[in-house]
């Protein structure tokens, strides 16, 4: 969606299986988004979510490609979900707390009738052959659509911090067989400190400046505050 630099990739793996024994099915989740160091607020955010599924092994029979084949991977957007995690931390010398929120749903996916704008893309039914008679059924669908972040910057001091992740949720059917993928990710402001800009020079007052107005540049005095302060403030 117009991005023309460098791509990251994320990856995630499970083994998945429709009861409690047999066979296994593999699945795997690939995300790609710009490789930046940090995503800027309110910015469209291109990214292509590539789910793909493997059957565990089985003979193919005429017609097996056109009938349903456990696990598929999702083709429509509701079927998948982009969620936007925080965790907030905080930790004094009397308290140490940690707190997960869900915040939104992003890239127009999760949600029934919010998909129009996401590009589908399911490729056709792959057999992958074991032996004369027994194979593996690969399928594959990629979604491409854009998110934008509207939330506090990411910060971090001694007592608290904030950090954000994106979390991709497909979910199949069977028991545990719900495949996340959780990308920390670091939000910016997107603000851009001007080069062009002259802080004043405390040593060095104008030689316009009236004597009576000499100081006028001086620096702020320290505040000096008790040691009671900082023992109550921890």
């Amino acid at each position: 969606a117009g991005w023309t630099g460098a791509w990251s990739t994320e990856v995630k793996h499970k083994q998945i299986r429709a009861g409690f024994w047999g066979e296994h099915a593999d699945v795997s989740v690939e995300f790609k988004y710009p490789a930046l160091p940090t995503i800027p607020l309110f910015a469209s955010v291109p990214f292509e979510l590539i789910i793909v599924t493997t059957s565990k092994s089985s003979k193919r029979t005429p017609g097996s490609e056109s009938k349903p084949i456990w696990p598929a991977p999702p083709t429509r957007p509701e079927g998948v979900r982009l969620e936007l995690r925080r965790t907030a931390y905080v930790q004094t010398s009397h308290l140490t707390w940690k707190q997960h929120d869900s915040l939104s749903l992003l890239g127009d996916l999760g949600e029934p009738g919010k998909g129009l704008n996401v590009q589908v893309r399911p490729a056709a039914k792959e057999w992958l052959s074991i032996n004369g008679t027994k194979g593996r059924w690969r399928q594959q669908t990629t979604f491409s659509s854009s998110f934008n972040l509207a939330c506090p910057p990411s910060f971090k001091f001694p007592t608290l911090s904030v950090e954000y992740n994106l979390t991709v949720i497909v979910p199949f059917s069977g028991l545990n067989n719900t495949l996340r993928l959780e990308i920390p990710i670091t939000v910016s402001s997107g603000m851009i400190l001007s080069r062009s800009l002259e802080l004043p020079d405390y040593d060095a007052p104008p030689t316009s400046a009236r004597p009576e107005n000499a100081d006028y540049m001086s620096p702020p005095p320290t505040l000096e505050l008790p040691p009671s302060y900082w023992s109550s403030a921890e």
